[in-house]
């Protein structure tokens, strides 16, 4: 059985693991995925404090995403823009599921962790489904929607539209 469970580090992670382990036998899989969306003026804000005269290398400034720069160069520290998102990507996805992975791994099972990137973390979740042959998909009831009870949350979508079976953590 391919067990998914998408976090975006709202799940409780003692529930989330005593479900897991309830449904998992040896010879299951367990993927622990979250969805990271990157803020394109990180990218700006980034290269403000790398910003300091004389260019030592050439850099992928990503204009149409943020706009020309605005005063100075880049220096040849500047690990560049998608070093920058990698690293972004990576340090979110240790924060959303280090905590379940840990209660994952202190009852004997160790997940696949995944991150991607994405602005539409359903549509996203909803893939990784397809992708992996989830036969269970482990999702939060809250998330991080602002409005959730007025326009429907990650979650609401991901309950009417995954092609597995869902179970609602708490």
């Amino acid at each position: 059985m391919q067990i998914l469970i998408a976090t975006d580090g709202n799940l409780d992670a003692g529930l989330t693991a005593e479900m897991a382990v309830r449904l998992f036998e040896e010879g299951d899989v367990i993927t622990l995925a979250t969805v990271v969306e990157v803020p394109r003026t990180l990218l700006t804000e980034l290269r403000g404090f790398f910003r300091t005269p004389p260019p030592q290398a050439d850099i992928d400034e990503d204009h149409e995403y943020v706009g020309q720069p605005t005063a100075g160069t880049l220096t040849s520290n500047w690990p560049g823009d998608d070093a920058m998102i990698a690293r972004y990507v990576d340090d979110q996805k240790r924060k959303r599921t280090t905590a379940v992975q840990q209660a994952l791994e202190s009852r004997g099972i160790t997940p696949t962790v995944v991150a991607k990137e994405s602005d539409s973390p359903a549509v996203t979740v909803l893939e990784l489904t397809t992708e992996i042959d989830a036969d269970v998909l482990i999702i939060g009831t809250h998330g991080r929607g602002r409005f959730e009870g007025l326009l429907g949350s990650t979650g609401t979508k991901l309950a009417r539209l995954a092609p597995c079976t869902v179970i609602l953590v708490r």
